[in-house]
């Protein structure tokens, strides 16, 4: 059975061994039973997580990610380790609104210049059609309407740590045997 640590703020880490369906991110001190959050980064690196997930953070919003968590810090950096199921979560979520606004501006730069190329490229069809036969202008005709019609692409970031979602995703069927998506999702 899978081990889990949790800490009391005000008796420290306690450990738990629990079968996975039973597994809550939030569970009671057995001392004082008030609620106390899973940490990832269990205090005398007994657990799988050693010191947390540690990544490099600039004032500007830049994230960066040491190979190693004793990594040297860059300059204009700070040194954010992330203990918590909920810390990880945010992260996620804060890296994944940042890529999505570049990724929204990107598109939008991209899409003007399509459309300036697809304007040139158009008004020379159309000049071309002149001489067209009339089967050949309803060719072209159809394939600027079909064009129109095409979906643009979209791009989700999908900025995920590996180590709350790979399970997921290498095996789907294992939500069927603990029940994790019908009571975390």
């Amino acid at each position: 059975m899978p081990v889990y640590e949790y800490e009391c703020k005000s008796h420290g880490v306690f450990v738990l061994t629990l079968p996975l369906r039973k597994w809550d991110d939030h569970k009671n001190c057995p001392k004082c039973e008030k609620p106390c959050e899973q940490i990832l980064s269990p205090q005398g690196g007994r657990g799988t997580f050693g010191q947390g997930i540690v990544v490099h953070v600039s004032a500007d919003g830049h994230t960066r990610f040491p190979g190693d968590p004793n990594a040297r810090v860059p300059k204009g950096f700070q040194k954010k380790t992330l203990t918590t199921i909920r810390e990880v979560e945010k992260f996620e979520r804060e890296v994944n609104t940042k890529l999505r606004a570049e990724s929204e501006q990107h598109q939008e730069r991209e899409a003007r210049h399509f459309d300036a190329i697809q304007q040139k490229n158009r008004s020379d069809l159309r000049m071309a059609m002149q001489h067209f036969s009339p089967a050949g202008r309803d060719l072209a005709e159809t394939a600027m309407r079909m064009n129109n019609e095409r979906k643009r692409k979209t791009n989700d970031c999908g900025f995920h740590v590996t180590i709350l979602n790979e399970d997921a995703s290498k095996n789907p069927r294992i939500d069927e045997s603990t029940g994790w998506k019908r009571k975390y999702v």
